[in-house]
């Protein structure tokens, strides 16, 4: 039982850091989307 009870807030820690890289790299994603987007935008206004 002791085991059991040490390991369950390791578990929600590794949980909670999984869940902060994924938000993140989805955050890093959008901006990169973005930055790649503004030029296309650009000729396109320029059009």
């Amino acid at each position: 039982m002791v085991f059991r009870t040490s390991l369950d807030p390791c578990r929600g820690a590794t949980v909670m850091i999984l869940a902060a890289a994924i938000m993140l790299i989805g955050a890093l994603g959008a901006i990169a989307i973005t930055i790649a987007a503004r030029p296309s935008a650009d000729r396109f206004l320029k059009w």
